[in-house]
């Protein structure tokens, strides 16, 4: 299962990513029990000699049939719970009932809003630095003028 965040500062992508990491963990799992765990089947043009490497490796590995079918049950269980909470975190994510078409809009509008926003910024810095250099000549005048410095 996703972990559930605790606060508001996680965000619903995050969760998403979460979950899709740990659905990742579980099949790295999967993989390598059952590859740990599989007795090993003979193909047909190796039938005899694969019997008998079956049957010397069945009788130095003893495994329990039950425990492995748990197991395996365990590890589908927690994928299928995994892709579940993958699912509604998606389904969380805003704006997911937007068509296609709705989603552009509203990126075109973002773009717009986001340009305006960086014309109005560089209209700012722009003031700041006249502000900036304004001071600065006031501190030289100021200075100056404490330490009785004319200009030659």
């Amino acid at each position: 299962m996703a972990k559930v965040p605790d606060d508001d500062d996680v965000d619903a992508v995050t969760v998403v990513q979460e979950a899709v990491d740990r659905l990742a963990h579980i099949l790295f799992v999967s993989v390598g029990s059952l590859q740990r765990d599989a007795l090993p089947v003979p193909l047909q043009e190796e039938k005899e000699h694969s019997a008998r490497v079956l049957k010397t490796r069945s009788e130095g590995q003893v495994r329990d049939p039950t425990a492995f079918a748990e197991m395996l049950e365990t590890l589908a269980k927690d994928l299928m719970d995994t892709s579940r909470s993958i699912d509604d975190a998606i389904d969380q994510l805003p704006h997911m009932d937007k068509t296609k078409d709705q989603q552009l809009e509203m990126i075109a509008e973002l773009e717009k809003e986001n340009v305006k926003s960086a014309e109005e910024l560089n209209a700012k810095v722009e003031v700041a630095a006249e502000l900036l250099s304004q001071v600065r000549e006031t501190l030289q005048t100021v200075a100056k003028t404490k330490l009785n410095i004319t200009s030659r």
